[in-house]
């Protein structure tokens, strides 16, 4: 059993559940299963928490659930959706736990796409806005890179006299210190964190605000190496224990930066998980390999050292003390819901996590960020039945959380050829 505490693994562990809820965790032998128990011989194999996205959009017209659980995510946080639609979704039976803001928050400009958003431009908007949410229901703010600077101060206290958490993006009008100060719960994708631990940041931060409306792109590629020229490791090494000192969690969503990088082409066209999508919805992606052809050399060349040194600040930030998250941005092109997020546990261990810590993001981690950690993230006495039974140790290769032998959510055990089922459901869909 690996419960995710931090603590090593243990070998010769009973866990009994009652419900949804474990009941009991003791040495193999010491506690005889209460009388009509269904047993499960996990003899050989291993035991975690069942594992959560923290970075999806639920913004198909179908419900891609059973994915997810095939998967081993019994929890997802939605960044932006129809709060009506995904709160029918969630309680249907068999769904993963789901953690949802409704429509996401952004500035006046920009388009939308599929997200469901409402837009603020003044503080007076942002108050407003926020005391929407919190008549909606909401589980937290979820905020977009373009939200105007006042605005973003007056949400942050909204939505403090709410108690409301707020997480996303780090604006492009407040500074990574600010957002700190503000207490925002989680700030996703690494967006402006290059910026933000550049030993130049303030000189640079204005040559790019006056680069962008003048619309100069070949000043903008020049502050760009400028970042990275002067990117300072103190600088994130602090970052990362400020981030960990106020509890603010980090979601780079490595696959994002991995799949714009167009670094992996094989696994953006040929990874068999793309198949369990509907094709209806497939049919809506643009091919990467077309995207290939038209980006030139150069362009690619600088995605692939971006992402690399993304790899690093998050090293960096880790290293400094900041509680990563796992989150894939699922909703994108290219992207499998569950299946993905195997993905993103590869990525961070080739960030510089250890395996353990990789699965920490997605269990401890994720509960501890949505102010959970009494019910969920761990193997402990009280907490969730939801758990993954693995046939290979997690431990020796992070890749074996995709070895999945059953899932255990709400505490309803889910077979193998259950788990199969599910994706044969969902490939169905018209």
């Amino acid at each position: 059993m690996i419960d995710a505490t931090g603590a090593a693994a243990r070998a010769h562990v009973t866990v009994i559940a009652a419900g949804d809820r474990i009941v009991s965790v003791t040495p193999s032998g010491s506690t005889a299963a209460p009388k009509g128990s269904r047993v499960i011989d996990g003899k050989g194999k291993y035991l975690i928490p069942g594992l959560w996205d923290m970075h999806v959009h639920l913004w198909d017209k179908y419900s891609l659930f059973p994915l997810y659980v095939a998967a081993g995510v019994t929890g997802i946080r939605d960044m932006g959706s129809d709060f009506t639609r995904t709160n029918r979704w969630r309680k249907q039976p068999g769904s993963p736990r789901v953690y949802t803001p409704g429509p996401a928050v952004m500035g006046p400009t920009l388009k939308a796409g599929k997200l469901a958003v409402l837009r603020v431009s003044t503080a007076v908007d942002a108050e407003q806005t926020v005391n929407q949410l919190f008549e909606m229901d909401v589980d937290f703010v979820k905020i977009l890179t373009n939200v105007p600077r006042g605005a973003y101060f007056s949400l942050a206290h909204r939505a403090r006299i709410h108690r409301l958490p707020f997480a996303g993006h780090l604006p492009d009008a407040v500074t990574l210190s600010e957002v700190i100060e503000e207490r925002q719960r989680s700030i996703e994708h690494l967006f402006g964190f290059a910026l933000a631990c550049s030993s130049e940041e303030e000189s640079l931060r204005g040559q790019r605000a006056e680069a962008l409306d003048r619309k100069d792109r070949a000043a903008l590629v020049r502050i760009h190496d400028r970042v990275y020229e002067t990117y300072s490791e103190a600088k994130a090494l602090d970052y990362g224990q400020r981030c960990g000192r106020w509890g603010i969690s980090l979601t780079p969503t490595l696959t994002l930066h991995e799949r714009v990088s167009l670094v992996d082409m094989k696994k953006l066209t040929s990874d068999p998980a793309l198949q369990y999508v509907p094709a209806s919805i497939r049919k809506g992606w643009d091919d990467p390999r077309a995207e290939l052809e038209r980006t030139s050399k150069a362009d690619l060349e600088t995605a692939r050292l971006d992402f690399e040194r993304g790899l690093k600040i998050v090293a960096a930030l880790k290293r400094g003390g900041a509680e990563i998250l796992a989150g894939t941005d699922t909703g994108d092109p290219q992207t499998v819901p569950g299946f993905s997020l195997h993905d993103e546990l590869v990525l961070l261990v080739r960030a510089g996590l250890t395996p353990l810590e990789a699965i920490q993001a997605s269990t401890r981690n994720a509960a501890r960020s949505l102010g959970v950690e009494n019910r969920f993230g761990t193997i402990e006495k009280g907490k969730a039945a939801d758990l993954v039974l693995l046939d290979a140790d997690p431990l020796a290769d992070i890749r074996n959380t995709t070895r999945i032998s059953m899932v255990v959510l709400r505490g309803k055990p889910y077979s193998r050829v259950q788990l199969n089922g599910l994706v044969r459901q969902v490939q169905a869909l018209p």
